[in-house]
């Protein structure tokens, strides 16, 4: 009887950790297209964040740093659960790991936002910025803004 008893936990134990498996969500791959890149200069700096929280605090999913490549560069996240996600991209063209900005905080260097809402005289907004993001492989492209409209054509 013991036995028996230990066996159907066991059994009802699988099953519940295969209905999770396949209710869960499955983590995918999201390309972004970075461009147009006014230079090869240094690196593509591209963040992936989950919330507004995260993006105020600069606290990201996950962040690559890429060759920059002209006209337009790629930036591969795998493993990305499903869900609400901003994506930046930045022309780091001096290497330093930063966005730079002038003494009145505006960018110094080209930068973008997953939907491509960029402003001359604010940051980007998370809720308007915002993708979902499902399973399975996802592209989408950002386009860079330079300072004072350097954006080549």
């Amino acid at each position: 009887m013991k036995m028996f008893a230990a066996g159907s936990i066991l059994g009802v134990g699988a099953l519940l950790i295969a209905s999770q498996k396949v209710a869960g969500a499955i983590p995918g791959e999201v390309r972004v297209e970075v461009g147009a890149l006014h230079s090869t200069k240094g690196h593509v700096l591209c963040t992936l964040f989950d919330s507004e929280a995260a993006y105020k605090q600069l606290r990201s999913v996950k962040r690559l740093v890429v060759v920059a490549v002209q006209p337009v560069t790629t930036c591969v996240f795998q493993d990305i659960a499903p869900g609400t996600y901003m994506i930046s991209a930045v022309h780091d063209e001096n290497d330093n790991g930063v966005l730079d900005k002038t003494l009145f905080g505006m960018p110094k260097e080209g930068y973008g936002v997953s939907n491509n809402h960029t402003y001359a005289l604010k940051g980007p907004n998370f809720t308007e910025s915002a993708v979902q993001l499902g399973s399975g492989l996802q592209s989408l492209s950002i386009r860079l803004r330079y300072p004072e409209g350097e954006s080549p054509q």
